[in-house]
């Protein structure tokens, strides 16, 4: 069953070179995040119960997958917040279970949220809101969020860093998310067609 997305679920735009990165940083507070690789999933919470899990589709469109989710791992049927929450992250196979799949049926799937949607107003701050999601049963996606104006030798060690936690803790990543961490700027930046403005991927 297909459902829309009241909030389009776009891709950002990407580069392959990390001066690109440092650019499009600006003076901002930037967060540094790994680019999880396999499939993006909407959660939607009210009242404390899950109502509604949904595949990204084509950012507009999704398919309902609610059935699925006993299935996979982090994502909880029941949470103690009960205003309207909605949760982006992403379900994924840790590379080392690829391995077992040849041999089990078994679909070990896992869910990391990177982004909150909806939840939590009083809050500012993108990586602010994903640390209240930790209290409620959710293991968040890795990142790092910056203090002060970067060098290039910052951003390389802050990618570096990152790779390097998803190999420690078998994650698949296809590369590195950089998103304005300041909710009000980023919603600023505005969007095009295919992508948002706020983020840029390193691939």
């Amino acid at each position: 069953e297909k459902t829309r997305h009241e909030i389009p679920l776009l891709s950002l735009d990407k580069t392959k070179s990390s001066m690109d990165l440092l650019n499009f940083m600006g003076e901002q507070q930037v967060m540094l995040m790994l680019k999880l690789d396999g499939l993006t999933v909407k959660l939607t919470y009210e009242n404390g119960e899950l109502l509604e899990a949904a595949t990204r589709g084509d950012g507009d469109e999704g398919e309902i997958i609610t059935h699925n989710t006993r299935a996979i791992s982090g994502i909880p049927s029941h949470i103690t917040y009960k205003e309207r929450l909605v949760v982006t992250g992403e379900g994924f196979i840790r590379p080392s279970d690829f391995e077992e799949l040849k041999t089990s049926r078994e679909r070990r799937l896992v869910f990391m949220p990177f982004g909150v949607l909806e939840g939590f107003p009083h809050l500012t701050r993108k990586s602010d809101k994903l640390r209240e999601l930790r209290a409620l049963g959710f293991q968040p996606c890795k990142y790092l969020v910056t203090k002060q104006k970067l060098t290039l030798e910052n951003v390389e060690a802050g990618i570096y860093q990152l790779r390097q936690y998803a190999t420690d803790k078998d994650i698949p990543i296809d590369g590195i998310v950089v998103s304005f961490n300041d909710i009000a700027y980023a919603q600023s930046c505005g969007r095009t067609g295919h992508h948002y403005k706020d983020g840029l991927a390193y691939k």
